[in-house]
């Protein structure tokens, strides 16, 4: 019954934040989307800023956890190159957070606001997890962890913008995103030597 009522705060944060924003999304407004009273958030968080960690962390190792499992997939697949991988890869984590509109907007609020300093620490880890999946592409974890910054910087800022509707939620959105990353990739990696010249 406690793993259910805490599950279920969690999930109204999401919410909550999506529809609310950080500020806007009060312990109050939480408990209400929770359906469940006030003083109920205080059972198992001590702090507004503890229930927000606590639902990025649940929510975003959902979403890298599938990601990475891709990735290792798409490792297995040797004879894949350097840009049908990264197509591959971003296919997968654009989809992924398109078919969540609540965890796209949950995270883009939680990121730009003051409260992200309390989840930094496990940000990067996440992100030095998924670098170290698919090091293989490349020629040391520096180029990696640049690629996967760059890639999730978009996917999300990205994301949102055709979660607000102001682009359309099509094949040629992704496209465009997609061709805009791996722009990027060719200029600050590519040009520099790297990547992994096997897989290119």
């Amino acid at each position: 019954m406690k793993t259910e009522k805490r599950d279920q705060l969690l999930l109204a944060v999401k919410s909550a934040v999506a529809q609310y924003g950080v500020e806007g999304a009060s312990t109050r407004v939480i408990a209400k989307v929770a359906d469940v009273d006030d003083g109920h958030i205080y059972r198992f968080f001590k702090t507004k800023e503890d229930l927000l960690l606590a639902a990025y962390i649940q929510e975003s190792t959902a979403y890298f956890d599938e990601i990475i499992s891709e990735i290792d997939y798409l490792h297995l697949r040797t004879s894949l190159h350097l840009p049908e991988c990264a197509q591959l890869m971003f296919h997968k984590a654009w989809t992924k957070l398109l078919s969540d509109p609540d965890y796209c907007l949950f995270a883009v609020y939680y990121y730009h606001s003051p409260s992200f300093n309390y989840a930094m620490d496990f940000h990067r880890s996440q992100l030095s997890k998924l670098s170290e999946s698919v090091k293989w592409l490349f020629s040391n974890m520096e180029a990696t962890e640049c690629c996967m910054y760059t890639l999730f910087g978009m996917i999300f800022d990205f994301g949102k913008q055709v979660v607000d509707g102001r682009m359309p939620n099509t094949p040629e959105t992704e496209n465009v995103v997609f061709n805009m990353f791996f722009g990027a990739l060719i200029n600050q990696s590519v040009r520099k030597g790297q990547y992994n010249t096997m897989n290119i």
